[in-house]
């Protein structure tokens, strides 16, 4: 599958315009960060915990799990994982294609994998790409608010 970055680079272009510009964290590159959060992310999955995953969502996150679909808030975003986490997905992982931060905002571009099993007891991996934008709130603290995936074959 190949990525069309000129449309990425086009509609976060758009949302970034309306964002202030700031520095960024001394000696942290944006890939260097969304790689901090990434595996936050994996680690409070992989250890089943689905809790701990929704706390690195803001509030009023909107997450999309590329079923035509969009949850809305931490609750429907950690029963969305209590799902996946019951139903036996583990072991996920995320690999950064490109990430960029304007000020309080930070997005990345990445493939995703994850493992489980299927009806048949066999172990099967399956993943896709994704886009999440991260937000830096008023306590310093970046969260996911707007999370999107798709699933490859």
């Amino acid at each position: 599958m190949r990525i069309n970055r000129n449309i990425i680079h086009w509609a976060m272009s758009l949302m970034l315009a309306s964002v202030p510009l700031s520095p960024a964290l001394a000696g942290d590159s944006a890939e260097q960060l969304a790689a901090e959060l990434n595996g936050q992310w994996n680690a409070a999955f992989n250890r089943g915990d689905a809790a701990a995953v929704a706390a690195l969502y803001a509030e009023d996150a909107t997450l999309s799990p590329g079923n035509g679909e969009t949850l809305e808030g931490r609750d429907s975003i950690r029963e969305l994982f209590q799902s996946f986490i019951d139903n036996g997905v583990h072991d996920h992982s995320i690999e950064i294609i490109e990430a960029h931060q304007s000020g309080d905002v930070l997005y990345e571009v990445a493939r995703w994998q994850a493992h489980s099993t299927d009806a048949d007891g066999e172990p099967t991996s399956f993943g896709g790409v994704l886009l999440n934008t991260f937000r830096r709130g008023a306590d310093g603290v970046w969260r996911s608010h707007v999370h999107v995936w798709n699933a490859g074959s």
